[in-house]
Formats: structure tokens, C-alpha cells, sequence
């Protein structure tokens, strides 16, 4: 870790929308936490509907209705942008849980864009109490945290705060996903058939639907300990698969 200080502030994001295609669809709602690292606590948060054009095709999952977003003036959306953009200015990593997501919309108007690094909960994270990975919600309910509503952008925001509270060795935890998400990766394949499916599953692979294939990412500095221990353990046999670039770049 010494390329990358120990952060100082963390800004936690998640957004709603109206749908997976940031081309076609629109951003509904935004929700970001100003997250103390030296302190573990949030000292700011914020949260606001976005005005669409069209229908939430999306109300189903997150219970937003688009005549809600048109209480908003493009005044106070300029507003709240203004606040959001001196918070990514201050933070020294951004994170989201599923990264990948928010930060394809991170920059679709009206928010503001940003090149900070990111940090993924769902991907570089080593969250004691998982066994493979998962959801946000059931990572909470794993680590004892209450969860009373989901999919609602702040509400996920202080999921992750939430986490970020309780769980420790934080540091240390905060240190290795950092370090993770500066690592090039490659694909471990399990080569399983379709009834060995549940194996490949209960082992935390994640299936890949386009490519059909069984798949981890794994870093590069242990895929060689990986591979190795996975044909020992697995009960299949694993391949390395294509290699996947680092989720941040060193600057």
C-alpha cells in the first residue's frame, strides 16, 4: 500500500434510474454519504429525485413515480449539484456497491463528473461474514445490520456506511480494496456442465451469460496459488480465462 496513502474521506454514491441503459434511460434519484475514514462515520448526506421525461419504467423495483421528480426546479437541482461536486472534489475514493453501475451514470447530466478512483463493495471488498459474494442487503443482514427498506439511493448509501461502521479490521479491510481495485485481473473458468452448475455457484462463481461461462475474477499476484488450490478443492477443474484491466488505473 505504500503507492496509495491511507484515505482520509470517502464519498459513497448510489443511484436509482430508469432503467440499465444509460443511452436510452434516465437517472431518477442520486444519494451520496461523506464518510469520515479516521472518525468511521458519515458526516454528510444527501439525497434528491432527479426530474425525467418520460415513465419510470423501473417504478416497480425502486417505487419512485416520475410525477414526484417534476417537484423540483432546475434550480434546485443546480443546487444540489454545486454540493456534490465539492464533495467529489474532497473525497479520495468513491464507492458504490457494484461500481461498474454508478459509474457508468456518475456524469449523465446534471451530475457532475469526476476521475477519482473507485472502490466496489460487491467486488474488492472482503467482507468477513460473506462466504461468496452477494447482494448489499443480505452483506448487511450477514454482519448484523437491520435492513428496513431497498433500492432507494441513500437508503443503499448508508448500508454501506453501515458496514464501514461496524466492521472490523476496517483498515486493514479499506487497505486490501484498494489494492484490489488497482490490480489487473483474469478470469477463472470452471469448467463445469450445466447439472455441476450448483457447484460452480455454491463455490461463488457467477455465471456469465454471453460468454457462457462459470467465472471469478482473480488477481494476478495469486491466480497461480488460485488455480492451483481450486483443481485440489473445487471438485472440477478451473482454466484461466481472458484478462480483465485494472478497475483503476495508477496515476
Amino acid at each position: 500500500m505504500n503507492h496509495y496513502p491511507a484515505p482520509r474521506t470517502l464519498l459513497i454514491l448510489d443511484v436509482e434510474t430508469t432503467g440499465l441503459d444509460p443511452e436510452a434511460d434516465e437517472l431518477i434519484e442520486l444519494g451520496a454519504i461523506l464518510y469520515s475514514v479516521p472518525h468511521r462515520t458519515s458526516i454528510a448526506q444527501l439525497s434528491t429525485l432527479i426530474p425525467i421525461s418520460a415513465a419510470n419504467t423501473a417504478a416497480a423495483i425502486n417505487r419512485i413515480p416520475a410525477d414526484a421528480t417534476h417537484n423540483l426546479s432546475a434550480a434546485d437541482i443546480e443546487l444540489t449539484m454545486r454540493l456534490l461536486q465539492t464533495w467529489l472534489d474532497r473525497a479520495d475514493y468513491l464507492v458504490a456497491h457494484n461500481a461498474d453501475f454508478d459509474r457508468t451514470w456518475l456524469g449523465q447530466p446534471p451530475t457532475p463528473t469526476s476521475d477519482k478512483p473507485w472502490l466496489c463493495t460487491f467486488e474488492h471488498f472482503q467482507w468477513p461474514r460473506n462466504d461468496k459474494p452477494t447482494s448489499l442487503i443480505n452483506t448487511a443482514l450477514n454482519h448484523g445490520i437491520g435492513v428496513s427498506s431497498a433500492h432507494r439511493a441513500l437508503t443503499d448509501c448508508q448500508l454501506i456506511a453501515a458496514l464501514f461502521d461496524r466492521v472490523d479490521p476496517f483498515e486493514i479491510l479499506l487497505a486490501d480494496a484498494i489494492r484490489e481495485s488497482f490490480e489487473v485481473k483474469y478470469r477463472a473458468i470452471a469448467n463445469v456442465s450445466y447439472e455441476q452448475r450448483d457447484l460452480a455457484k455454491a463455490r461463488g462463481y457467477r455465471w456469465d451469460g454471453g460468454r457462457r461461462e462459470w467465472y471469478k475474477e482473480v488477481g494476478a499476484s495469486v491466480l497461480s496459488d488460485f488455480i492451483r488450490l481450486e483443481n485440489q478443492e473445487a471438485g472440477f477443474t478451473v482454466g484461466v480465462g481472458r484478462k480483465i484491466p485494472a478497475a483503476n488505473s495508477c496515476r
